[in-house]
């Protein structure tokens, strides 16, 4: 619909999207219970402004959505497409509304994974009605489009998609994902750097650097004034997707973060905080020679 106001900016000029509903009061517990929106009072010019309309605000309040009723009994009808929103988000979102979706008991259709070649973060989650959002965080996003520009950047490896996605809907997506975009690498040499890691300092923090329970790990050792080494795996490229699958070999888990004392696995975030609470990880640490 093309609305007649000087609203809107010059870049994105949507004042808002208007989409059909079987329930608009499902529909609006769904979209501001789980995907975080918030019913609006107001109405932009050119809403339908029907009794059994909402207008939503998403995100930074940019995003509109307005859920239009549809006559009783009547369910929307997509045709030969599901109708798909892609939603720039920032990093580490795209994983987060994906736990939100799956814990509300609704569909993650897609991921969360980290796309390849351009590691952008996306989750790709559905509505009530069969309507598709896609979460792309904004740092990948903004790589994916800048590579379309260089040699190459256009071209699709629809053999490695194809396995990528099927390792996205395995029964341990993020280590099958690793194994993927790992590729080919030398096994041994890979292993031989991750245990030198692990030997090289008293703590060792594999981690990754947009991750909030890495960060939680680091804050409690600083906390303790505990001397610990960080391996960022994101900042390795392709080499960070082998390690975590090494890590899974030694740890048992290639997720982050993955914490060693003294030689010895600790394990994530929550089995240092454990120690802590339980008074046995300042004891620890000074017989590693942490502290």
């Amino acid at each position: 619909m093309i609305v007649d106001t000087d609203e809107g900016d010059a870049k994105e000029p949507f004042l808002f999207v208007s989409i059909n509903v079987a329930d608009v009061a499902k529909s609006t517990k769904y979209y501001t219970e789980v995907l975080g929106a918030t019913k609006m009072d107001t109405p932009y010019k050119g809403a339908q402004k029907t009794a059994e309309s909402v207008m939503l605000s998403m995100g930074d309040g940019s995003t509109k959505l307005e859920l239009v009723q549809l006559p009783k009994g009547a369910k929307v009808d997509h045709a030969l497409a599901s109708g798909r929103f892609a939603t720039e988000t920032e990093d580490g979102a795209p994983f987060y509304m994906a736990e939100k979706v799956k814990s509300a008991g609704n569909s993650v259709l897609h991921g969360p994974i980290k796309l390849q070649p351009h590691n952008e973060e996306v989750a790709i989650v559905d509505d009530l009605d069969g309507y598709e959002f896609c979460f792309v965080d904004a740092r990948g996003y903004t790589n994916c489009v800048n590579v379309a520009y260089e040699a190459g950047g256009t071209s699709i490896d629809y053999d490695f998609r194809a396995r990528l996605e099927a390792a996205s809907m395995s029964k341990n997506p993020k280590l099958e994902v690793a194994k993927v975009l790992a590729k080919d690498y030398n096994v041994k040499e890979v292993a031989g750097k991750v245990q030198g890691h692990i030997d090289s300092a008293p703590v060792v923090v594999f981690s990754q650097t947009s991750c909030p329970f890495c960060k939680k790990a680091k804050e409690l050792l600083d906390a303790k004034g505990a001397k610990y080494t960080t391996v960022e795996v994101d900042a390795l490229g392709d080499e960070g997707y082998a390690f975590r699958v090494e890590l899974d070999k030694v740890a048992g888990s290639g997720t982050v973060p993955q914490i060693f004392l003294g030689g010895g696995k600790v394990g994530g975030f929550s089995d240092l905080e454990g120690m802590d609470k339980d008074g046995k990880l300042d004891e620890a640490l000074k017989t590693a020679g942490a502290l």
